[in-house]
């Protein structure tokens, strides 16, 4: 009998995800920064980056450096990872890096279905 593989592909990697917001009968589409760790399938397990201390709803941790090196502001990761199909995902972005100790810190907080 075939087993489905439930752990998944290790990643390491930053794309820009496709949000779309919508706010009343408008809707917007926008690209946010992820960092994916895991590929599973046809989906994407992934923490969402902002510049923004706070955000409604979501727990954040501010990163000891941020991943696009040509950006010197504060960056946050929210705590909670997430998923999403591969398809809603860009290119992956080559310079960008987590600093070995928050890629650590991320990692201790992540839930294995």
């Amino acid at each position: 009998m075939y087993k489905k593989n439930t752990k998944g592909i290790k990643k390491d990697e930053f794309r820009f995800h496709d949000v779309v917001i919508v706010k009343g009968k408008s809707t917007k589409r926008k690209k946010h920064p992820a960092y994916v760790w895991r590929a599973r399938g046809n989906t994407y397990d992934y923490y969402t980056l902002t510049h923004s201390s706070k955000v409604p709803g979501v727990k954040v941790r501010k990163l000891r450096k941020n991943p696009d090196p040509k950006d010197k502001r504060d960056s946050y990761v929210s705590v909670e990872s997430k998923n999403d199909i591969k398809s809603t995902f860009g290119k992956k972005q080559r310079h960008w890096k987590l600093d070995p100790l928050d890629k650590k810190e991320l990692k201790g907080e992540t839930k294995k279905p």
